[in-house]
């Protein structure tokens, strides 16, 4: 059983099971996943900046940006897999309170990705410099696992990943783009437009972007979150339903092609009527959590 320093030094590499795994002797270091959310970021314009600016400001600069990340990361139970120059990369349904729950797991990450592009902002205007952030988020399997013997990490590979990879490369600055097999998991916490895929106005891939075993076929843009709930609430997301009276004699619509409606993954329900709903097909105004109403209006956005 490893000391307690170096388990602390360990929870700081590895993820908390994988941490376990070694402690209890287990030789098994690969994983699948079948269902995770993987979110890949990277920097717009950070090389041009590390041209013109002195090494201690650009690195200064980077590394107060990718705390403010970590700070999301841990505030939303996302795992923080890697940072590789200014590329972050993190993955949610894997591990902690999400695992199991796809829906869960998709909103968080969701949640946190527009953390990232608010973060982004601030220190843009604050520090006047020119740079931005692409995001992509993709939600497939994975397989994940301890890399190396030396100055070793967990890392994963799969659908996920090469998905998100994508969609952040083929995305704009300061925008989440994600995919269809996401969007289904997060059109009624927020507010989604279609990419400009083909130029059909729904969203559809153009022919040959994505390779067909990443099952991508429509892409989206996170607009906006309607649940309006800050990080140390967001547990609240996994119980999500609503009032069963609000259901009765109403009939789902889909606000996009290719998004699933009317029963959630989760076993989750939603109020697709024109009455009292708000934003992107008509998604609810209110939702019921735990026991208690929480507004989704229209309301002022708290800050991440």
């Amino acid at each position: 059983v490893p000391r307690p320093g170096v388990q602390r030094l360990l929870l700081n590499t590895l993820p908390a099971p994988i941490v376990r795994d070694i402690a209890s002797g287990s030789t098994q270091v690969a994983h699948r996943y079948d269902e995770v959310t993987v979110l890949q970021a990277d920097m717009v314009g950070f090389t041009k900046l590390s041209s013109e600016r002195s090494a201690d400001f650009v690195l200064g600069l980077l590394s107060d940006l990718f705390a403010k990340f970590d700070g999301l990361a841990e505030g939303y139970g996302v795992h923080k897999v890697k940072t590789i120059g200014d590329a972050y990369i993190v993955c949610c349904g894997a591990f902690g309170e999400a695992r199991g729950n796809p829906a869960d797991a998709a909103r968080r990450v969701g949640a946190m990705a527009l953390g990232m592009i608010g973060e982004v902002q601030a220190i843009k205007e604050e520090r006047k410099v020119d740079i931005d952030i692409r995001v992509g988020v993709h939600t497939g399997t994975a397989i994940g696992g301890i890399i190396g013997t030396v100055r070793f990490h967990f890392d994963i590979w799969g659908r996920a990943v090469a998905g998100a990879l994508r969609l952040e490369e083929l995305g704009a600055a300061g925008r989440v783009h994600v995919s269809d097999a996401t969007a289904n998991h997060l059109w009624h916490t927020f507010a989604l437009s279609p990419a400009p895929g083909n130029g059909d106005g729904m969203g559809t891939a153009a022919e040959g972007v994505f390779p067909a075993h990443m099952g991508i076929h429509r892409t989206y843009y996170v607009e906006e979150r309607k649940d309006l709930l800050p990080a140390s609430q967001m547990h609240l997301l996994g119980g999500l339903h609503l009032d069963d009276e609000a259901l009765e004699g109403h009939v789902p619509k889909k606000p996009f092609p290719g998004i699933e409606l009317g029963t959630y993954r989760d076993g989750s329900s939603v109020d697709v009527s024109s009455s009292g709903s708000s934003g992107v097909g008509g998604a609810p105004g209110w939702m019921r959590s735990r026991g208690s109403l929480m507004s989704t209006g229209n309301g002022p956005r708290d800050s991440e």
